[in-house]
């Protein structure tokens, strides 16, 4: 369809992109991250509101930089009080942990953070620090009902910054939901790429 945002799948013809992640650049323009099944993330931008997008390009720590790695999941960014940004990811392509191919949940961790940096004259508007492991659920799955083993760390995160005190939301394997604080001592020592 004429306006779609799409990404070319590794193992098909089809083109797949879903479970955006949208966040507002301070000088106007949207940023929204894609799920795909490349083994790495997506983003996009839109200069009117996103009304459209650009076409999307391979997440990197940089312009020119390496490829953020990850599996078919969801890869959240949230806003810093201070003006910084936080990525959530898995930092691998996702055949790994007994997983079949990238779409397999059982290689949906261990949960990396890296910080990230506006870079108004930047390509990649956003750049990245290396990451840092953050969660993981040291491969003991939970049987959920009727569903298979789930093993995700970190899947579908919500953000809350109150009073200084920076808490990630997640549903731990799907089962338990888990509040865990973002501290400034853990995010200290977390470098973005200085641009030349």
């Amino acid at each position: 369809e004429d306006g779609a945002i799409t990404v070319p799948s590794n193992n098909s013809d089809a083109c797949w992109a879903n479970e955006p992640n949208v966040i507002p650049l301070i000088e106007g323009r949207l940023m929204m991250t894609l799920r795909t099944r490349t083994g790495r993330i997506y983003y996009t931008l839109s200069e009117d509101d996103g009304v459209t997008f650009a076409t999307p390009q391979v997440m990197r720590y940089c312009d020119d930089g390496a490829e953020i790695l990850q599996p078919s999941d969801n890869a959240p960014i949230y806003h810093l009080s201070d003006g910084r940004y936080i990525l959530l990811y898995h930092n691998h392509e996702g055949n790994c942990y007994g997983a079949d191919d990238v779409h397999d949940r059982r290689n949906r961790r261990p949960a990396q953070l890296s910080i990230g940096e506006y870079r108004p004259d930047a390509r990649q508007p956003i750049w990245w620090s290396a990451p840092k492991l953050f969660a993981d659920i040291d491969d003991v799955p939970i049987e959920v009902g009727l569903h298979l083993p789930r093993s995700e760390c970190l899947d579908y995160c919500g953000w809350t910054e109150v009073n200084g005190e920076r808490v990630i939301w997640y549903p731990d394997r799907k089962h338990f939901v888990v509040g865990k604080r973002v501290t400034n001592e853990f995010l200290e020592g977390m470098r973005t790429p200085v641009k030349d």
